[in-house]
């Protein structure tokens, strides 16, 4: 282990930029699937709320970062919904690709909508955002975990599946 700096906390202006990102990619898919008519941004919303509130129950009461400032903010907020959990079960859960789905799917689903639209009505103001969607999603999101969120987080010393994933730790 180098001697890297671990956030027991990690600073609020890191937050709320990585906050602001993923806020940004749920407004850019909502826009985008608003193509299809408004009625498509409710199931949309609906279904990014339920993928956040499935990490803040299942993921976030048995981290280190449990009413804490993790790189996402979800500690502090899973702590004012949920109780503690056990921080073994973190370790020890295993986690795989297929767990990933529904998170793929907040930026896929509108991607792929965009794209049809872009097919069926060609727009540049359309392009610029699914183009901008896409580098948010992937782009920015992908720097954020390898360079901020896991790279200063403590509870990838403890364990965490997801690193262990990202990794190719896990078989």
């Amino acid at each position: 282990m180098t001697n890297e700096k671990i956030y027991q906390e990690f600073p609020w202006y890191l937050v709320l930029g990585v906050s602001l990102v993923g806020l940004m990619i749920y407004i850019l898919g909502a826009i985008i699937l608003a193509g299809f008519g408004f009625v498509w941004i409710v199931p949309y919303l609906i279904f990014g709320f339920w993928v956040e509130w499935r990490v803040l129950k299942i993921g976030c009461p048995h981290c280190y970062y449990y009413n804490k400032l993790c790189c996402f903010g979800k500690g502090k907020v899973s702590a004012w919904l949920f109780k503690k959990g056990d921080p073994q079960k973190f370790v020890t859960d295993s986690f795989s690709w297929l767990d990933l789905v529904p998170d793929f799917l907040v930026s896929l689903i509108p991607i792929i909508g965009g794209i049809i639209l872009l097919f069926i009505d060609f727009s540049v103001v359309r392009f610029v955002l699914l183009l901008l969607l896409a580098i948010l999603a992937f782009g920015v999101t992908g720097f954020i975990r390898s360079q901020i969120a896991c790279k200063f987080c403590q509870q990838r010393l403890i364990g965490c599946p997801a690193e262990q994933l990202f990794s190719g730790a896990n078989k």
